[in-house]
């Protein structure tokens, strides 16, 4: 019985996390429909919008820095920032950044979007930047995964980049 109720309030938490994490944010624009991209099925989205080969599209992303952020972003990247941002960070994080919105994880992972983290980027700059993409690349401890062999360069610089304009 004990089982049966404590299923009951994660279902419960998991709806709410969910309703939260769509009601205020960046994120609010994006439709069901908008997908976020495996590491080969962005290489393949990429070669076909700069009309190249999937390996020209691989080699373009390796030749990325990891100690800093590309010059450019369009609009594609930024579209999915946001749509891996929504997939994958805000269950945890919050909709905007906050994991207030967040019910799940104890204790609250790392808020984004306050003052002092434009402070951070204000004056750290690419450090900053660079140290928050290795820990998406990398992960940090047992509750933040990974995600350097699931995504690009380009993808999680783009998520570092949709970080710092929460």
């Amino acid at each position: 019985m004990k089982q049966v109720i404590y299923f009951k309030k994660m279902i419960f938490l998991f709806i709410c996390c969910v309703a939260l994490s769509c009601t205020k944010s960046n994120i609010r624009n994006l439709s069901k429909d908008d997908k976020s991209h495996d590491r080969n099925g962005w290489f393949l989205k990429r070669a076909a919008q700069f009309d190249m080969s999937l390996a020209e599209a691989e080699k373009r992303d390796l030749a990325l820095s990891e100690s800093h952020p590309p010059e450019y972003e369009d609009e594609a990247i930024k579209k999915e920032a946001a749509v891996l941002w929504r997939d994958l960070c805000s269950l945890c994080h919050g909709a905007n950044g906050d994991p207030k919105d967040s019910l799940i994880v104890e204790p609250k992972p790392k808020k984004f979007g306050t003052l002092g983290m434009k402070m951070g980027f204000t004056f750290g700059g690419d450090k900053m930047r660079s140290g928050i993409y290795r820990v998406i690349r990398d992960g940090k401890g047992e509750r933040m995964p990974a995600f350097g062999k699931q995504l690009a360069r380009e993808q999680m610089w783009a998520l570092v980049k949709y970080i710092e304009r929460l």
